[in-house]
């Protein structure tokens, strides 16, 4: 995954050739997979599963980041240059959707990602009372996003 890359073009930064950078790349790789076994052991998934209720509903937009997170904002840094940032660039048109969803036979959908869904669209909520996803109103996750963009 470092050196040929995977699916869209993705490699994962391992900063060869420069033996300092190498090592954030190794412990980069560790904290990775630590947290994929953490995942899936604990919930029995491949995927992150849209777990976070707001204010009693699952926000179709947690695909963009939950507890108050944005994903495609966040950046992984270890010094002050540009070039000591480690983070890839959002493919804004990208789409792509999870695997897992939550147990149950009313859990959310797998999350999903979508280009188009961005200034001026929105994405609704998924209602676990009646099964089904409420999209004809805007309704943010907790960090006030309403789409799936990006």
């Amino acid at each position: 995954m470092g050196i040929d890359g995977f699916g869209y073009d993705f490699k994962f930064l391992l900063n060869e050739g420069n033996a300092a950078k190498y090592q954030y790349g190794i412990v980069n790789l560790g904290a990775f997979l630590a947290q994929a076994m953490v995942e899936s052991i604990m919930y029995d998934a491949c995927d992150e599963l849209n777990w976070e209720e707001v204010a009693g509903r699952y926000a179709i937009s947690n695909a963009c980041g939950q507890e108050g997170r944005s994903y495609q904002d966040e950046a992984c840094s270890v010094g002050t240059e540009e070039t000591d940032v480690y983070t890839c660039q959002v493919v804004i048109d990208m789409e792509i959707t999870a695997i897992s969803s939550g147990n149950g036979v009313r859990a959310p959908p797998p999350l999903s990602c979508q280009a188009g869904s961005g200034e001026g669209s929105y994405s609704g909520y998924w209602d676990v009372s009646t099964g089904i996803e409420i999209a004809d109103i805007p309704y943010s996750n907790a960090n006030g996003r309403t789409d799936t963009e990006g």
